[in-house]
């Protein structure tokens, strides 16, 4: 046998001695390698908009609500008793996270606000552990169309086409300078707290409406909505109003009864709604017509209808 011959004989021994490439059911070949685990998402800061996790067990929920009610009482209470907090938590769809999570739309976050809560800033800290995440447990945008885009919620509801366009738009066009237990007023927190509602509620219609872009005349009136929106879209445009005061008298004159529009580009009709449905996300996008749509004397769509309608 030539040399060449002998070394490869060799080689193909000690192969066969350490297993070879195809492991075989041996456990020592690449094959037999554990794939890690997958990422829990914990202790990273959200990026757009988490999805439920189906995940989480009642005794971790049980777990987050014996500490939340503890340490958040009186006026940090986050919930009615702990029957409501374990309906929230296991409702919710929070992810998990991990267990040293400070920040992102995780239960684990929640959780360790909650225990920081009994021994120092008991308000922020409360807030944070609560259903909103007040901010630090997940964005209030990012919590606002987590829970908008949740089965459990206002997913059939939902005005925005995806998580992206969600978050950007809430940033866009919501204020953020609410309480964090409001239920009133044109801002994000009203609305994140109907949607928290709705997530228990067996009618969500009324919840997920106030919790709506429009506020539905709950989470601030349909004239300062329309006036925030002309604000902030449209203020440098042709038929913009001079100033706030002016909005506000014109809008007192707009007919009130309207419905908002399943497509906001296609709203139709001499009403407030149509113009807010037309001052909102379509203005995002194309502000040159659609606020011209959504001034006191429109150019088309906010119109009384005549014959067959806007658009021809």
């Amino acid at each position: 046998m030539s040399l060449w011959k002998s070394g490869l004989f060799v080689l193909a021994l000690a192969v066969a001695a350490c297993g070879g490439g195809d492991d075989g059911g041996g456990g020592n070949g690449p094959d037999a390698m554990t794939a890690p685990p997958p990422d829990s998402g914990g202790g990273v800061a959200d990026a757009g908009v988490d999805q439920p996790d189906a995940r989480l067990s009642l005794s971790l929920c049980e777990m987050y609500c014996s500490s939340v009610m503890s340490s958040c009482n009186g006026a940090n209470v986050q919930y009615a008793d702990t029957t409501d907090c374990v309906a929230t938590c296991t409702d919710a769809g929070w992810r998990e996270g991990a267990v040293d999570d400070t920040q992102g739309n995780s239960l684990y976050c929640r959780l360790n606000a909650a225990e920081a809560a009994a021994t120092a800033d008991t308000e922020n800290n409360c807030a944070s552990a609560g259903a909103t995440g007040g901010g630090t447990c997940g964005s209030l945008c990012e919590n606002y169309c987590f829970y908008f885009k949740s089965n459990n919620h206002c997913a059939a509801e939902s005005p925005f086409v995806d998580g992206v366009d969600c978050v950007s738009s809430c940033n866009d066009l919501l204020a953020q300078d609410g309480d964090i237990g409001a239920t009133d007023g044109n801002t994000v927190q009203c609305r994140l707290n109907y949607l928290v509602e709705a997530g228990a509620a067996s009618d969500k219609t009324a919840a997920c409406s106030a919790a709506d872009i429009h506020g539905n005349d709950v989470c601030g009136s349909w004239c300062e909505v329309y006036c925030d929106l002309m604000e902030t879209n449209c203020a440098d445009q042709p038929k913009s109003y001079a100033d706030r005061t002016e909005c506000l008298t014109a809008c007192a004159e707009f007919d009130d009864t309207g419905e908002p529009a399943e497509d906001p580009s296609e709203s139709s009709g001499d009403t407030v709604q149509c113009r807010i449905d037309h001052a909102g996300i379509p203005a995002i996008r194309n502000p040159v017509d659609e606020c011209d749509f959504a001034a006191a004397e429109p150019g088309d769509y906010c119109i009384e209808v005549v014959g067959p309608g806007p658009g021809f």
